[in-house]
């Protein structure tokens, strides 16, 4: 379960959107498929996405920095100041 979430977190980075992007059918079969092989899997899945496959907390660790980051952006965007309400209260 450890290995299919960490696929998992893996195709979300690295192709987001795609067909493996949270298909927990081909997870499980690649879990079964390199049982007792991990290691094979992630050195395969490296070379074919040319991106390191890292561990579940450091995906985990990932998404809540991006989160945030999105929640601050969310925040900035809320605090704009529109100039122009001032002159049409002016105006009126």
């Amino acid at each position: 379960e450890h290995d299919v979430k960490r696929i998992l977190a893996f195709y979300k980075s690295v192709a987001p959107g795609t067909i493996n992007d949270g298909d927990k059918h081909n997870a499980y079969y690649l879990c079964w498929k390199y049982k007792g092989k991990k290691e094979k899997l992630w050195r395969r899945l490296e070379t074919k996405y040319g991106s390191p496959v890292l561990s579940l907390k450091e995906y985990e660790e990932l998404e809540a920095e991006a989160e945030a980051a999105a929640a601050a952006a969310a925040l900035e965007e809320d605090e704009e100041v529109d100039l122009d309400a001032d002159e049409d209260k002016e105006e009126l």
